[in-house]
C-alpha cells in the first residue's frame, strides 16, 4: 500500500479517498487500494465529497515560542525571572527583592539616559537599527533633537508628535507673538497634548520593576491649571469645535476641574454638538461623579442623564463606561446599591459587552459589601465555575485586583478552601499569572491564601503549598508562621518544624528585632513533648546554633540574638526533655551572667526543671545557684522546694536549706 501511494500523481489527488478501516484512524487510499481493502463498489467511492484542504492559517512572529511556552509549567523551586543572577545573590527577603529589583531599574535608567543623549561613544553599528540584526526600534537611542527651529507650525508639530509640552508651548508663543499663521488643525493637535498633560512634560516612563514596587496613590484633589496654556490655546480656537471640547473635558476631569469640564459639557449641549462627543470624554464625566457637589441619588441621575446621551447620540459604551459607573457605586451608600448594580449589569448584557477581571472585582466588593451580615452571597462560586480554564488580557487597572478580592471573599465570608483552590487555579491558568504585577497585592494574596488553608486544611497539604509559594515568590509574615505552627501542633507534625526553622535563618527572622516573637512559641511547640531520638538531636543542633550566634555577638558586643527570658527559658526546656543538662545549665549560667539585657523573666518552670536535675545529681553548688535565682525572681516554688530538701536525708545539702 505505502508503494502504491508513493506513485499517486498529483493529478490524481482528486480520486483520493478517506476511509475508516476496522474503526481505526482514516487511511488515504487510491482506488486499487481501496479494492484490495473490501470496498465493492467504485462508484459510491468516486461520488463522495473531495477532501477540502483547510486554507493557511497566519501566525505572528511568537507563535512557536507560545507553543514551546504552553508544553511547560512555572517552576516553583526557581527564582523570578528578573532575580536570576549568581545563585548566591538571589534574594529571598522582601526588602531585599524590593532593593535588588529598584537597583536594576534604576540601571537601565540610567543606560537609556547615556544611549539617548550619547549615542555616539558606543560602537556605530551597535545603535543603527538598519545594520543591526535585528533591528528592535525600543533599543534605538531616541531622537531628542529637532530638525527645526524657527518658528512655524511645521516646529510645532514636530514637537507635537514628539510629546515635548514644554518646548511646544514655547514655540507656540514664538509663533504668536510673530504673528504668524497657525491652522486650526495644529492648534487642536497642541490643544489635545496640553490637555492630556497638564501643560507638563510627560512623566518618566516607568518601568516593569518600577510598576511592581512603586505605587501612585490617585489623588483626589484638583490639579488642573485654570489660566494655563491649555486654556489659552482653547481660549484662541476661531471656531470652538467638538473636538476642541472633548479634549478640554477630559483634561479636566482627568486633573479634577469636575465643575468647569461639566459647564463646557452643556456648552456643547446648548450648541448642539451633542451628538460628536467621544465615549473617552463620557467616561471621564462618569469617573469624576462622585467630586461633583451633589447629593448620591442626583449624581446617580445625572449618570444615567449621560447614558441616555450616549444612546441618542450613537455612542457605544465601553468597559471604561460600566467600569466608571461601579467606581462610582463603590463610594456611596449601600441602600439601592445593589439594584444599581444589577441596572449596569443588565446594559452591559444588553450590548453585548463581556465583563473584564476588572469588572468581576468591582462586583465582589459591592456584592459582598452588601451581603456582610449574610455572606453566603453565591455570586462568587457562580462566578468561579464561568470564568473556569479561561485567559484575560489587562485592559485596566482595576484587573489586576481581581484575585485578590476574590481570595478575600474565599477567607472572610464563605470561609471555602474548595472556591480557593478554584481560584488559584485561575490565577495560574496560561498567562493569567500576569496580573500578579503588583508585589504587595501578591503577598496580600499569598498570606490570604495559606491562612485560609492552615484553617481547613491537613497539615502535609498546607506544608506542600507552603514549599511551592517560599521562598521565590512569597516571604511568609510572622501571622502566617502562627497559624503554620497552629496546624502542626494540631497533626502533631513536630517532624515539619526542623524545616521551618532552616526558612527562618534563611529569611533571617531568628536575628531580626522581633525574633523573640516567633522563636518563643516555635520552641514552646517543641518543648511540649518528648519526641524521636533523631528528632530530638536536630532540636538540640537548632539549641545549639542559637548558643553559639549567642557568643558570638556577646565577644563583638553585638546585639544579642537572645533577649527574651522565655525564651531562654524554652531552650532550657527543650534541652532537658533531650536528656542535655549540661546544655541547660549552660544557658541558664549565661542568663544570669547577662541578666540585665533581657526584656522578661526566666520562666519559673524551666528553673524548676532544672533544679530537680541536679538535686538528682546530688550537685550541691549548682542547687544553691538554682535557689538563689529562684529566691531573686520571687518563685513561689521556692519554699516547696526547701522544705523537700530539709526532709531528704543529705546532710551535703544542709547548708544550701539554711543560706
Amino acid at each position: 500500500m505505502a508503494a502504491c501511494i508513493g506513485k499517486i500523481s498529483f493529478a490524481y489527488l482528486s480520486k483520493i479517498q478517506s476511509i475508516n478501516i476496522c474503526n481505526r484512524s482514516p487511511l488515504l487510499h487510491c482506488q486499487r487500494c481501496v479494492q484490495t481493502a473490501g470496498v465493492t463498489d467504485v462508484h459510491q467511492v468516486k461520488n463522495r465529497k473531495p477532501i477540502v484542504f483547510p486554507k493557511k492559517k497566519k501566525r505572528d512572529e511568537l507563535t512557536v515560542l507560545k507553543c514551546l511556552s504552553a508544553t511547560v509549567q512555572r517552576d516553583s523551586t526557581a527564582p523570578d525571572y528578573m532575580f536570576v543572577d549568581d545563585p548566591h545573590l538571589y534574594p529571598v527577603i522582601a526588602n531585599e527583592k524590593k532593593i535588588y529589583t529598584l537597583a536594576k531599574s534604576s540601571g537601565r535608567k540610567a543606560a537609556r539616559y547615556f544611549v539617548d543623549r550619547l549615542p555616539g561613544i558606543f560602537s556605530t553599528n551597535m545603535f543603527n537599527e538598519e545594520a543591526s540584526v535585528p533591528g528592535i526600534p525600543d533599543l534605538m537611542p531616541k531622537k531628542i533633537k529637532y530638525d527645526h527651529f524657527e518658528p512655524s507650525e511645521t516646529a510645532l508639530i514636530e514637537r507635537i508628535e514628539m510629546r515635548s509640552v514644554k518646548d511646544a508651548i514655547d514655540m507656540y508663543n514664538e509663533i504668536q507673538e510673530k504673528d504668524l499663521e497657525l491652522s486650526e488643525e495644529a492648534k487642536i493637535s497642541l490643544l489635545n497634548l496640553l490637555a492630556y498633560y497638564n501643560s507638563n512634560d510627560p512623566p518618566e516612563e516607568k518601568t516593569p520593576e518600577d510598576l511592581r514596587y512603586l505605587f501612585e496613590k490617585r489623588s483626589f484633589n484638583k490639579t488642573w491649571k485654570d489660566n494655563g496654556p491649555a486654556v489659552k490655546v482653547f481660549n484662541d480656537l476661531q471656531e470652538k469645535t467638538s473636538e476642541a471640547y472633548c479634549a478640554m473635558i477630559r483634561g479636566m476631569t482627568k486633573y479634577l476641574e469636575v465643575e468647569q469640564a461639566f459647564q463646557l459639557f452643556e456648552e456643547m449641549r446648548e450648541k448642539g454638538l451633542q451628538a460628536e462627543v467621544d465615549v473617552r470624554t463620557y467616561n471621564g464625566l462618569i469617573d469624576v461623579m462622585r467630586q461633583l457637589p451633589a447629593d448620591q441619588e442626583e449624581q446617580w441621575s445625572i449618570i444615567v442623564d449621560l447614558l441616555h446621551c450616549m444612546k441618542e447620540s450613537g455612542v457605544q459604551p465601553n468597559v471604561q463606561t460600566f467600569q466608571s459607573c461601579l467606581h462610582f457605586l463603590k463610594g456611596v451608600m449601600t441602600r439601592f446599591r445593589e439594584q444599581k448594580v444589577y441596572f449596569v449589569l443588565n446594559e452591559m448584557k444588553a450590548i453585548n459587552i463581556e465583563p473584564t477581571l476588572g469588572i468581576y472585582a468591582n462586583l465582589i466588593q459591592l456584592i459582598y459589601n452588601d451581603h456582610s451580615r449574610n455572606p453566603e452571597h453565591p455570586f462568587l462560586p457562580q462566578l468561579m465555575d464561568y470564568i473556569k480554564g479561561k485567559s484575560f488580557h489587562i485592559s485596566s487597572k482595576d484587573d489586576v485586583h481581581f484575585f485578590v478580592a476574590a481570595m478575600k471573599v474565599c477567607d472572610i465570608y464563605l470561609h471555602d478552601k474548595e472556591l480557593a483552590y478554584k481560584v488559584d487555579a485561575l490565577l495560574h491558568n496560561q498567562d493569567n499569572y500576569k496580573f500578579m504585577i503588583d508585589f504587595f497585592a501578591e503577598s496580600t494574596y499569598c498570606n490570604i491564601f495559606l491562612t485560609l488553608i492552615c484553617q481547613f486544611e491537613h497539615i502535609d497539604k498546607i506544608m506542600e503549598l507552603y514549599h511551592r509559594l517560599t521562598p521565590n515568590v512569597w516571604s511568609p509574615t510572622f501571622s502566617v508562621y502562627y497559624d503554620i505552627l497552629g496546624a502542626i501542633d494540631l497533626y502533631d507534625a513536630y517532624h515539619y518544624l526542623p524545616a521551618l526553622w532552616s526558612d527562618f535563618i534563611v529569611f533571617r527572622i531568628i536575628t531580626g528585632p522581633k525574633h523573640a516573637q516567633l522563636m518563643i512559641p516555635f520552641f514552646q511547640l517543641v518543648s511540649k513533648k518528648k519526641h524521636p531520638e533523631e528528632l530530638e538531636q536536630k532540636f538540640v543542633d537548632t539549641i545549639l546554633w542559637v548558643i553559639n550566634r549567642w557568643e558570638e555577638n556577646i565577644q563583638l558586643n553585638g546585639t544579642f540574638v537572645l533577649t527574651s527570658g522565655v525564651l531562654v527559658g524554652e531552650l532550657i526546656k527543650v534541652s532537658l526533655i533531650a536528656n542535655q543538662v549540661e546544655l541547660a545549665w549552660k544557658i541558664l549560667m549565661m542568663y544570669t551572667k547577662h541578666k540585665r539585657r533581657f526584656t522578661e523573666q526566666i520562666s519559673e518552670e524551666s528553673v524548676t526543671m532544672l533544679l530537680d536535675e541536679v538535686i538528682k545529681e546530688k550537685d550541691v553548688d549548682k542547687t544553691s545557684t538554682c535557689l538563689k535565682l529562684m529566691s531573686t525572681e520571687s518563685f513561689p516554688s521556692l519554699a516547696k522546694y526547701k522544705k523537700q530538701l530539709r526532709e531528704l536525708d543529705m546532710t551535703d545539702l544542709e547548708k544550701v536549706v539554711t543560706s
